[in-house]
Formats: structure tokens, C-alpha cells, sequence
């Protein structure tokens, strides 16, 4: 996927749309996001404009480019780095030497964040944990963690993604939003996490007697 200039196709599309339908929208009351989240549930072609609309309202967070929804997006939201190239237009990175590069990124939500058994503070609490990510994509600073060199991180296979998960997941549960979460997604997010506890843990056997282990042990402390 590229971005071309400021704007995707897409993007710019529903950015059309929201200035068209500005007056109406203005000013949007929290309970007049819940409206428009649960007409998101049962109408998909509501989607893209809930997530204008929500963003129209709370603004991008820092190091957050755009937020869209996007019917290929499989998880409940997902956060993609985007890199200049020297003809102006943005490309997706993965390669984790990007992390700290100052590189924005682009927040897409897919269809199973509005799953009819999810509500409008699940949003906020997904919205949390990809700014997050957002956040690390362009600084490499966790929010729980000091002192943590991403080369250093680098020294044990799959450790970065574990602090990128699991620092995430603590911004999300320390949230406001966290307390008026839906049963299903709380038990849902919870088990996400036990699954990088878990994958940290054996992580912390394999490499507990090596430079690595305390480390590890650093990130168990702080995320258990």
C-alpha cells in the first residue's frame, strides 16, 4: 500500500466526506460517538465514517499521520509505520531499523473491532494501544520503561516485539476507557497479553544465564 503525498485515495475520500458533513457532526458529544459506534456495528458502510468523525473530534495523536478503517485489516486495529520517499509519496516499513526514525504512522481498524458484542469504550481502549505503538515506531522510548537501547533489545530474538505488545497493552489497561470495557474484549485483551507474558517467560528460560537476563527480568517486573 502507498500513501501519495499527504493523502491516500481512501483517505482523502472520507476526509471529503467529513468536511461535507462538518455542520451536522459539530460539535459531537460523547454519547453522539456511542450513537455512531453502534450504527458502525450494524452498518458496515458507517465505519469509515465513524472513525472521521472520531478523529474529527479527539484529534490525531502524536506521531499518528491518519486513522481510517479498512475492511483487509483482520486484527482490531493495527499500526503501520510510513516512510518519505524522495518523490514525496509514504510507503509502509517493517524493517525494525525504523523504530525511532521519527517515521509516522497510519491506524487502520478492521471489521472485528465492531463486533456486536463490543462497545464504544473497547474503541478507545484499541485506539490506546495503537498510539502506543505509534509512539515507539517514532521515538523507540517505551511509556513504562526507561533505559531500554533497542540495540540492546535486539540481542534476543523476539524480545522487541514482546516490549512493542506488551507496552501497549499496559497504556490501554491504564486507561480510563479500560474501566467501561465490554466483558468479551476485556477477556479478550487479557488473554492477548498472558500470550507475550508467556512468550517473555520462555524467553527468560532460554537466555536467563546470559548477558540478556537481566533485561528480561527488567520487562517481566515491570509488565506482569
Amino acid at each position: 500500500m502507498r500513501f501519495v503525498k499527504r493523502q491516500g485515495p481512501a483517505v482523502l475520500a472520507l476526509i471529503v466526506m467529513v468536511v461535507l458533513l462538518q455542520p451536522t457532526w459539530s460539535p459531537v458529544a460523547a454519547q453522539e460517538l456511542e450513537d455512531l459506534f453502534r450504527q458502525a456495528q450494524t452498518d458496515p458502510s458507517r465505519r469509515p465514517l465513524f472513525v472521521g468523525v472520531y478523529t474529527k473530534q479527539r484529534g490525531l495523536p502524536e506521531h499518528v499521520y491518519d486513522i481510517a478503517y479498512s475492511d483487509g485489516v483482520s486484527a482490531l486495529g493495527v499500526t503501520s509505520p510510513l516512510k518519505q520517499d524522495r518523490a514525496g509519496d509514504f510507503e509502509h516499513i517493517t524493517n525494525t531499523r525504523g523504530i525511532g526514525q521519527g517515521y509516522p504512522s497510519v491506524i487502520l481498524f478492521g471489521p472485528n473491532m465492531f463486533s456486536p458484542s463490543y462497545n464504544f469504550a473497547d474503541f478507545e481502549s484499541v485506539f490506546q494501544h495503537e498510539a502506543t505503538h505509534a509512539r515507539y515506531w517514532a521515538t523507540g522510548r517505551l511509556v513504562y520503561m526507561d533505559k531500554v537501547d533497542t540495540d540492546e533489545a535486539r540481542l534476543v530474538k523476539g524480545v522487541l516485539r514482546i516490549l512493542f505488545e506488551l507496552d501497549a497493552i499496559k497504556a490501554q489497561t491504564e486507561h480510563s476507557s479500560w474501566r467501561q470495557t465490554s466483558p468479551d474484549f476485556r477477556k479478550g485483551q487479557e488473554a492477548y497479553k498472558q500470550h507475550w507474558m508467556d512468550q517473555l517467560n520462555q524467553l527468560r528460560k532460554q537466555v536467563g544465564m546470559t548477558n540478556a537476563g537481566p533485561l528480561l527480568d527488567r520487562v517481566w517486573n515491570t509488565y506482569r
